[in-house]
């Protein structure tokens, strides 16, 4: 089943207060790729004026678990995040964006290996950029896949 934007947002967004609150928005959404924003607002801020740390690894999760709604069927497969990392490479004071796609050949790959085995877990990296492109953070997760139980 493919989604559209709407479907996604809806998932992702609406279904997650804390997303929500923060103001992540999904801008771009298409098959095995998603584009995001995320604002530069006072409420995600720490106490020297930049993003709270907490802010941008929430910002990475919500990113990363959008590429996979937009790789994967999710109405095969249940999924979890088992485990999460991030660097944090250069403050920034101005809205961030994350543009990030998963291969063709590597989502069929692990979609086989999935459904052969029953569960499989599944790494996405994703690169927050500021206005001017710069990398300003990177989120590396692991999704924990399974089928669902009968």
């Amino acid at each position: 089943m493919e989604i559209n934007l709407e479907t996604l947002e809806t998932f992702i967004i609406e279904n997650n207060p804390y997303a929500k609150k923060t103001g992540v928005r999904i801008l771009e959404a298409e098959p095995r790729r998603v584009k995001l924003s995320f604002p530069y607002d006072g409420t995600n801020f720490n106490p020297f004026g930049s993003y709270h740390a907490g802010a941008l690894f929430t910002f990475g999760e919500t990113a990363a678990a959008a590429l996979i709604g937009m790789t994967f069927d999710l109405t095969k497969f249940q999924m979890l995040v088992r485990n999460g990392s991030i660097r944090y490479l250069k403050q920034v004071r101005n809205e961030i964006t994350i543009d990030a796609s998963f291969p063709e050949e590597e989502a069929k790959k692990t979609e086989e290996k999935i459904l052969t085995a029953g569960k499989g877990d599944v790494p996405v990296t994703v690169q927050m950029k500021d206005q001017e492109g710069d990398i300003v953070c990177e989120f590396t997760c692991a999704f924990y896949m399974r089928l669902p139980k009968k």
